[in-house]
């Protein structure tokens, strides 16, 4: 299980994660199992894939808007003359504006 965790190939489809959600099935590791275990259990180890999927993607989005919202906060500084301009009340109302966005 472990060779499998630690186990990494990029750029082409493999059935490790098939494996190691066989290997993490209850029935599997009790020996209750038989040649019919993949026609029995597929549809649930698809579901959890799916379900694992859709994680990640939550996941993504939420550190993708996380590094959008940062890009955009105002942090003026010297080199380009702002920081005399705008006072740090303002600098903190826009900030908290583009956080509520």
């Amino acid at each position: 299980k472990r060779a499998l965790y630690e186990y990494h190939i990029e750029g082409v489809k493999v059935t490790i994660p098939f494996c190691l959600a066989v290997l993490n099935q209850s029935e599997f590791v009790k020996g209750t199992f038989s040649t019919k275990f993949v026609e029995l259990y597929w549809d649930k180890l698809q579901q959890e894939q799916e379900a694992a999927d859709v994680i990640d993607v939550i996941a993504a989005a939420i550190a993708y808007h996380r590094d959008m919202k940062k890009q955009h906060q105002i942090t003026p500084t010297e080199k380009n003359g702002s920081l005399n301009q705008i006072s740090p009340w303002k600098i903190r109302a826009l900030n908290e504006m583009t956080r509520m966005k």
